[in-house]
């Protein structure tokens, strides 16, 4: 064939390989067929300036491959071909203009896509698709891309005057999906090494290792990355001490969340998926979102450090822009989900009464659950994966109450069935959660404890304004018996 579309994700290397096959031919290190051509990149957004209609564009795009076609030796790149039949934004399918050159060899066309593009504007067009040669391009592995990295790396010195050391090269490829997790590899790592050596250059840094690109990557995402420090040890391993400063009873909910911190700093974290998805089931008033708020104080620092969504306000299908944004033409909306987790991508999500929200939202999340990730309305891919997710739901109250008054031992199968038959989440979403935690109904010591701490709590905001209030067990009883309804 005559054309060519090269299929890869942004940062795998389309343009690299153009380039490539441009300074062949210029040196004549091509077959014959290919040597000493010209080549030029249509830039159909240009194109697009001052246009009216349809007709317009395609007599103004005509004209241009008429021109280049006189040379009879020009290839002509354009990037992002499926703007040429209607996609990538613009609605105009200029395809008309094109299928002359396409149909013959007066010009030769190398077009660049995704996967999605190639699918959704290209692979649909047998007319269009027969035309062109399919060559797809993968992302390459660690291995291949600290390969390339070693080999960039005495560019990268020489245009610095910073040396780099192997550990950093290995920490560029590893932390590179950390620093552009829409983008792919070799494409990223070859950025972030560009980005590290300047940052560091700048600040007269002789030698670039290991310890440097962690700081980097830290500091400009907000990962935590480093090893913990000694303050953190001891956090760590007095969390659920410190939790049930808070959170009375609920065991297994707390030890469930500090295991969760405890195993990603640690070092033993999934790849690809969020830190952790629970789901907590339990009658309301029992503690489970005060469980994400007791997370949120103790490790992230403040109750409010979290992305929190009340998901019974996302009962219709149009609230789907406020989780990934709004698409093209629409109005902005301002923080969205997506939008928040890109500023703050080591975060924890409270989605609270999860079962309220529209079926079609909550497939959202099983990309999420499994992928790590979600593609916004803008086309762009936001990374999950350094966020710790809980969902919260009272679905099954009544049956929680009714089993444990019965002395239940399999509460929880018993629950899950429910939720399933009832058709009140799907079995796939189910799955994807690493953790489902049923909250049991507060027993009466364990309601005097707590109305202990929020008594104390209120007065203590009293001291401030120089009023001092104390109490006895009497009052804490009395506040007990009302509150659990004795």
């Amino acid at each position: 064939s005559s054309n060519v579309v090269l299929v890869g994700e942004p940062g795998v290397g389309k343009m690299s390989l153009v380039e490539f096959l441009a300074y062949q031919s210029f040196i004549g290190e091509t077959p014959e067929d290919l040597r000493d051509k010209k080549v030029y990149e249509l830039f159909v957004d240009r194109l697009l300036s001052g246009i009216a209609s349809a007709g317009e564009l395609e007599v103004r795009l005509s004209y241009v491959l008429a021109d280049i076609a006189h040379s009879q030796n020009a290839i002509v790149v354009i990037q992002d071909i499926e703007s040429i039949f209607g996609g990538g934004g613009f609605n105009f399918d200029m395809s008309g203009a094109l299928l002359e050159y396409l149909e013959s060899d007066k010009v030769k066309i190398i077009g660049t896509t995704t996967s999605l593009a190639y699918e959704s504007f290209i692979e649909n067009k047998a007319s269009v698709r027969d035309l062109f040669e399919k060559i797809d391009l993968k992302e390459l592995d660690l291995s291949k891309t600290l390969l390339l990295l070693t080999d960039k790396a005495r560019d990268v010195e020489l245009k610095y005057g910073a040396l780099l050391s192997y550990p950093a090269l290995k920490q560029v490829a590893m932390l590179a999906d950390e620093y552009f997790p829409d983008r792919f590899s070799p494409g990223r790592a070859i950025d972030l090494l560009e980005n590290v050596a300047s940052k560091f250059s700048l600040d007269r840094k002789k030698i670039i290792d290991a310890e440097d690109v962690i700081e980097f990557v830290q500091a400009k995402t907000n990962i935590v990355l480093s090893e913990p420090d000694e303050r953190e040890r001891k956090l760590l391993l007095s969390l659920e001490e410190k939790m049930h400063e808070r959170i009375i009873g609920q065991e297994e909910a707390v030890l469930a969340v500090a295991n969760t911190l405890r195993r990603l700093r640690s070092g033993f974290k999934t790849e690809k998926r969020p830190i952790s998805a629970m789901l907590f089931l339990g009658p309301t008033g029992v503690g489970k979102t005060e469980t994400a708020k007791a997370l949120a104080a103790e490790y992230f620092g403040n109750e409010n450090a979290m992305i929190r969504l009340d998901m019974s306000e996302y009962q219709t299908q149009d609230q789907i822009k406020r989780i990934l944004g709004e698409g093209a033409g629409e109005e902005v909306v301002v923080n969205a989900l997506t939008d928040q987790v890109e500023k703050t991508p080591f975060s924890l999500i409270l989605l609270d009464e999860f079962e309220k929200a529209h079926t079609h939202l909550l497939d959202i999340f099983l990309q999420v659950f499994d992928e790590g990730r979600a593609t916004d309305n803008r086309g762009k891919t936001v990374s999950f994966k350094n966020t710790i997710i809980i969902a919260t739901s009272n679905a099954g109250s009544e049956l929680i109450r009714e089993r444990i008054n019965k002395g239940s031992t399999t509460l929880k199968d018993e629950l899950v069935d429910y939720l399933l038959k009832n058709n009140i989440f799907k079995p796939e979403l189910i799955n994807r959660f690493d953790e489902v935690i049923v909250f049991k109904p507060l027993i009466f010591d364990e309601i005097l404890k707590i109305s202990k701490i929020l008594l104390s709590e209120s007065l203590a905001t009293l001291s401030d304004n120089g009023i001092k209030l104390t109490f006895d067990d009497r009052v804490i009883s009395k506040i007990a018996k009302e509150a659990g309804g004795i």
